[in-house]
């Protein structure tokens, strides 16, 4: 039962990339105590809920980077950074390059 609503939970993360998802936020959506939440998330994927975000947020940046004309800001809105710094930042610590670098690169 918890393995369902945990896949359900991340169907749901997958899709709202965008918005501001916190541990508590979710685990009340999954009706599970953060505790539950974050121990099952972490044995079912393999990652802590915030990392695997993190890591997916990421991927999709990629996604979209490669979408001429797709500002950077853009970019970094569609995938929950409301700084485009903030949102450089996080890629160039997932991927080693700046948004702007992957870009050219692709």
């Amino acid at each position: 039962k918890i393995a369902l609503v945990l896949a359900e939970t991340r169907r749901y993360m997958e899709q709202h990339l965008d918005e501001r998802l916190t541990i508590p936020v979710l685990s009340r959506r999954a009706l599970l105590s953060t505790t539950t939440f974050k121990k099952g998330f972490r044995r079912l994927y393999g990652l802590p809920a915030h990392t695997w975000l993190r890591q997916r947020r990421m991927e999709r940046a990629a996604e979209l980077l490669r979408i001429p004309g797709l500002s950077l800001e853009g970019v970094a809105k569609a995938v929950g950074y409301s700084s485009v710094s903030q949102f450089a930042a996080a890629f160039r610590r997932q991927y080693g390059l700046s948004p702007g670098q992957y870009r050219k690169n692709t």
